[in-house]
């Protein structure tokens, strides 16, 4: 089955303008009159303040990670005019790849870290849809309200891991008449890698793995209990806080464990088992 077939088999999966009640697109017609958007106006404007980008930033480092470790699987190829943008939970963007010469017009017309591409500010788009709906959207560049993007077809999809969005990635391509099966292998790639990733690190999962790599080692339950919080760089005095013992009580445990597992210091500890 070739990249054309597989776009046909999980069209379904896509929410296009199409297919949404007419009453929601008034709604949001509705709204993005209301905001005052110049629906032709050249470059994107509206982007967070400074110190809220950098919140925002540190909010997302995990899904950042994720990103660029995905990136580092896959390089885009110079010559394929596309855009991945990156963005959180509220559609703010976070990171963009893509041909230096693509970025470079990105950059031109307003698209950089902190650019808000919610329905009130950048109008009806594939990320906006996106995050309106929780859902994966295909967008064409005619149906876009910012006449800037009419060349561009979008497809935007929730990053979703563990029961929760962290965010949002859209992929964005020149218009043409065939199928988007390129673009939608490539998403489709890029969304596996960012989950995989995503929930290696989710907290309870990482737990459980942490948990039984201890245990292959043979630690106690309470040594297991330490340990965790030892590897998450907690001191002593914080863990034993948190548990409710004496820090020599901590201080004695972590002698036990580091016999038990062949490391002589945290560093040694922490590399091992969060490498």
């Amino acid at each position: 089955m070739n990249v054309f077939q597989v776009c046909s088999s999980l069209a379904p999966r896509w929410v296009k303008k199409e297919s949404l009640d007419p009453a929601v697109v008034v709604r949001w017609r509705h709204e993005v009159e209301q905001s005052g958007l110049d629906v032709d106006c050249a470059t994107l404007t509206v982007r967070i303040g400074k110190e809220e980008l950098r919140q925002t930033l540190r909010n997302n480092q995990l899904l950042l990670r994720a990103f660029e470790q995905a990136l580092q699987e896959e390089s885009l190829l110079a010559e394929w005019p596309h855009l991945l943008l990156l963005t959180d939970r509220r559609g703010v963007l976070l990171s963009v790849a893509g041909p230096q010469e693509v970025l470079d017009n990105a950059r031109r017309i307003g698209i950089e870290r902190g650019t808000r591409f919610d329905l009130q500010h950048a109008g009806l788009n594939a990320i906006s849809m996106a995050v309106r709906l929780g859902k994966p959207v295909y967008l064409r560049g005619d149906e876009h309200d910012l006449r800037m993007f009419k060349d561009w077809s979008c497809m935007c999809m929730p990053i979703a891991a563990d029961g929760q969005i962290h965010g949002f990635l859209d992929v964005s391509f020149p218009c043409r008449e065939e199928s988007p099966g390129t673009e939608l292998a490539l998403v489709e790639f890029y969304m596996r890698v960012l989950k995989e990733r995503l929930a290696r690190k989710c907290p309870k999962r990482r737990r459980i793995a942490m948990d039984r790599r201890f245990g292959e080692y043979g630690l106690s339950p309470r040594e297991r209990e330490i340990a965790y919080y030892w590897a998450l760089n907690m001191g002593g005095l914080q863990i034993a806080a948190l548990l409710g013992i004496t820090e020599s009580t901590v201080r004695s445990v972590i002698k036990n464990i580091y016999r038990k597992t062949g490391v002589s210091d945290k560093g040694q500890f922490m590399r091992k088992f969060l490498a």
